[in-house]
């Protein structure tokens, strides 16, 4: 039995762990007879003699006889799994290649946050890929990108590899705060270049696009504006006068009302008839008109 030994694979054979004589032949199959399993890379187990006659005579080879090495106390081979480790650096490279050839945009900005500090692997032919279960979102303000780990082809380790992606781009941007329905005017904007991966909605990329607009909701400074937050001016406002429209068969009756909402052309609003008072619904046609239908 040897003292220590070192094995590359997932099992401990009989061969590993002792010398076997030069007349026992490899054909016969003794040194292939297992022992256990082996230790995770870079660690070590003990196997002691007792456990190891246990083991042949469970593969029907009792009549071997097994002993220690002179000297050593408690007859015991100690097993050490060999191993390496990787380069993490490469994961990265792999998992920011791919998110490079998935979007392929300019002014990308893709840094790692998320890395292992060491990883060790068994001994062998190190593969890495892109797990290719794995389909990429749109574009996203973080990302895990799973790369397969192999070893002489064999898969050994999944790693999730986590990036902070940022995507610069000359953006209209809130020069001062602008309140709810106000007219947006030059002064109210800037164009910054600023990171809009975080943004669900367009970014508006030239002040002429807000100018004349209002805000749809509250711009606090320094924000971003979109699409949605530049809107255009209703053809109807809340309180204006308008007229109601109600066409009834091959007849049209017209009625002064009150408009209970902005409201653009096509756009259902309420309105309240001047007369009866009576809230009706209608659609905003041209020339502040409401339809009732």
């Amino acid at each position: 039995l040897k003292t220590d030994t070192v094995v590359d694979g997932d099992n401990i054979f009989l061969k590993d762990i002792v010398s076997l004589p030069s007349d026992m032949l490899p054909q016969d199959g003794i040194g292939n007879i297992l022992i256990g399993s082996s230790p995770l890379p870079g660690k070590s187990r003990s196997i002691g003699i007792d456990y190891i006659k246990l083991k042949l005579k469970q593969a029907n080879k009792e009549d071997i006889s097994i002993r220690g090495e002179e000297g050593e106390k408690g007859e015991k081979v100690v097993v050490i799994r060999s191993s390496q480790r990787l380069d993490v650096n490469k994961v990265v490279e792999t998992a920011r290649d791919y998110i490079v050839s998935i979007y392929n945009k300019k002014n990308t900005k893709i840094t790692p946050y998320s890395v292992p500090d060491e990883v060790i692997l068994p001994e062998g032919e190190i593969t890495l890929e892109v797990d290719s279960n794995y389909s990429i979102p749109k574009l996203n303000k973080r990302l895990f990108i799973p790369i397969i780990v192999k070893i002489n082809g064999k898969q050994t380790k999944i790693m999730r590899i986590g990036f902070e992606v940022q995507e610069f781009q000359r953006v209209v941007v809130a020069a001062a705060d602008i309140k709810t329905k106000q007219i947006i005017t030059t002064k109210d904007l800037r164009v910054e270049e600023r990171d809009t991966c975080y943004l669900r909605q367009t970014p508006l990329a030239n002040i002429e696009e807000a100018v004349g607009k209002r805000a749809s909701a509250f711009i606090k400074q320094g924000s971003i504006l979109t699409i949605p937050l530049a809107e255009c001016l209703p053809c109807i406002s809340e309180g204006d006068q308008v007229t109601i429209i109600n066409r009834i068969g091959n007849l049209t009756i017209t009625t002064p009302g009150i408009s209970c909402k902005d409201g653009m052309i096509g756009e259902r609003i309420g309105v309240k008839n001047s007369d009866s008072k009576k809230m009706l619904n209608g659609v905003v046609c041209e020339g502040k008109k409401i339809l009732i239908d």
